[in-house]
């Protein structure tokens, strides 16, 4: 089927246009893409206000430092004072946070274990492996054997 003269003046006039509209649109679009100034860091220019600096969080504490000694960072009841140094560290276990605190459960793996299963699981898995690792320690199960953790109801993973 043959399009006549015509139609194709018009589909090309169509496609021009669209062509056009992208590419004024991608140009200006870059114009203020490189109008707009990059955000820089300036260094404190009053230094008669007195300054806060966040340094990081640790073990569910705001660790920093202040510009004045007189200052005191304050927190629900809260309230640290600034050392020597004029760093400070203040709790914030109150919001929630309990950061890096976890409890240590030792654990011994019975001599000769090679498997590994969760009471509240259904697999098993060698003690190497990254699954057998990541299992609750109160609920790990230790298996000698494939067929012992077969006999007990674990499913091989």
């Amino acid at each position: 089927m043959k399009i006549n003269q015509q139609y194709r003046n018009i589909l090309f006039m169509l496609c021009l246009s669209v062509l056009s509209f992208w590419a004024g649109e991608i140009r200006v679009k870059a114009k203020i893409i490189n109008t707009i100034d990059p955000i820089h860091s300036i260094s404190e220019i009053n230094q008669q206000i007195p300054l806060v600096t966040i340094k990081g969080i640790e073990d569910a504490k705001i660790l920093g430092s202040v510009s004045d000694p007189s200052m005191r960072i304050v927190s629900g009841d809260q309230v640290s004072l600034p050392d020597d140094d004029l760093r400070f560290e203040l709790n914030i276990e109150h919001l929630g946070y309990i950061g890096q605190k976890r409890a240590v459960i030792e654990h011994v793996i019975p001599e000769g274990a090679l498997f590994v299963a969760s009471k509240t699981g259904k697999y098993f898995y060698p003690l190497e492996a990254g699954q057998a690792k990541r299992l609750s320690v109160p609920n790990r199960v230790y298996f000698s054997t494939k067929e012992e953790a077969f006999s007990a109801g674990y499913l091989e993973k």
